[in-house]
């Protein structure tokens, strides 16, 4: 019984590890594609054009920074649209206010349908031109977003385009625990784009082709989650083989974080409902030989998701037996290779992230060692998240689409 324990221990230990290892390798091979990328389309033969869509609804205190975000940014073609969905706050007045300043701003007002009809409405009445970026009305774009998303675009294949999304401020214990799983989660999305098992293209900042949305139906009610519900429609309908879901790391957008656990416990509760409603829907992608799927992403990526889950609902056992072992063996170099490994994957993360500045690159460094211990915090956040999936099923299977708020 005693050797089953170690060996269990050691296994989990090198399974996290090889994990770490094959993520840093494969993200800093797709760190290099991206160089390339951005030297071979220095001066970009397209200069594609946007239409910049902002849902809102009682966005009263954030509105103005986004939109400006958006209006300001160093590009020429483009539009923004901002859909007031029957706001009861002064929304729809501040953007008013702003449409006398900017001619270009157009507002769509409509009653309150939900996020994804708010979309679809820009997107079909509104819309003109040919790629789509959403972005959160209490989110912002860094000024270079569309000059650096246009080169993405330059490859006719690239069907969809997720930007790298930071944390705005993190002056709290459970805001940085964000900004770090943020960095550390972004930097990990790298590694998945050389395999071609992307499978979320998040909202913020995320692109899009008008006509390949417009072609497949563009956003369903159905969700709580309309990203994650949109990625995996366009990839059951076009797959991943002669189209390319891309991660553009050097497009970068902000958007804040949530202030306290309940917040965080809510937040991620509404994700995993999410993530778990659109696996069922598009179930049939798993194990499918259908060659328009990679085979990373049907019989990899997929069914791995559903495996970590199970494997999270078996966590805390995992961590008695590793704490017994801790304990009866007094070995601590698996825990030991854990923080350095997180840790230098941390580090990674930061080393090659640019919009930094020295002082925010030196707090990261010298925080990297505990990133093992704010990524368990979100896995616990994760766990109790399942834990009132699994309790509350029925849940997942309404189909409704709603407004998630953070409180600033």
């Amino acid at each position: 019984m005693s050797n089953w324990l170690v060996i269990s221990v050691i296994l989990l230990g090198l399974y996290a590890a090889l994990r770490i290892l094959l993520g840093i390798f494969f993200a800093n091979v797709y760190e290099l594609k991206t160089l390339k990328l951005q030297k071979r389309t220095a001066k970009p033969a397209q200069h594609h054009s946007f239409s910049i869509l902002i849902p809102a609804y009682n966005e009263g205190k954030s509105i103005q920074d986004s939109v400006l975000s958006a209006l300001e940014l160093d590009y020429d073609n483009f539009e923004v649209i901002v859909i007031n969905d029957g706001s009861h706050d002064d929304t729809l007045n501040q953007l008013r206010a702003l449409q006398l300043k900017y001619p270009n701003l157009v507002i769509a007002d409509q009653a309150n349908g939900g996020k994804s009809v708010a979309l679809n409405n820009a997107l079909i009445n509104y819309a003109q031109y040919e790629l789509i970026m959403v972005l959160d009305a209490d989110s912002v774009l860094s000024a270079d977003a569309l000059t650096k998303m246009n080169r993405y675009f330059q490859d006719r294949r690239v069907l969809a385009a997720a930007a790298n999304v930071r944390i705005k401020q993190a002056p709290h214990f459970i805001e940085y625990v964000q900004r770090v799983e943020y960095f550390v989660g972004y930097y990990l999305k790298n590694s998945e784009i050389p395999l071609n098992m992307e499978y979320i293209i998040g909202g913020i900042g995320s692109c899009f082709r008008r006509d390949c949305l417009l072609q497949a139906g563009g956003y369903d009610s159905d969700t709580v989650t309309e990203d994650i519900d949109l990625t995996m429609k366009l990839l059951a309908y076009y797959g991943n083989t002669a189209y390319k879901f891309v991660y553009a790391n050097d497009v970068i957008a902000y958007t804040p974080a949530v202030h306290t656990f309940h917040e965080l416990l809510n937040q991620r509760l509404r994700w995993k409902y999410g993530r778990f409603k659109a696996l069922i829907k598009y179930r049939t992608m798993i194990f499918n030989l259908n060659p328009k799927y990679s085979l990373s992403l049907s019989f990899w990526k997929l069914p791995k998701i559903w495996l970590e889950e199970f494997l999270m609902f078996l966590e805390p056992g995992f961590i008695c037996l590793a704490l017994f072992c801790l304990v009866r063996y007094g070995d601590f170099s698996t825990y030991i290779s854990l923080v350095l490994l997180y840790g230098a994957y941390a580090s990674f993360a930061v080393l090659n992230a640019d919009k930094l500045t020295l002082k925010e690159k030196g707090i990261f460094f010298l925080t990297a060692p505990m990133a093992f211990l704010f990524l368990e915090v979100v896995s616990l956040v994760d766990y109790l998240s399942l834990l009132r999936c699994l309790i509350h099923q029925d849940a997942i299977f309404k189909q409704e689409s709603s407004w998630e708020h953070v409180e600033r």
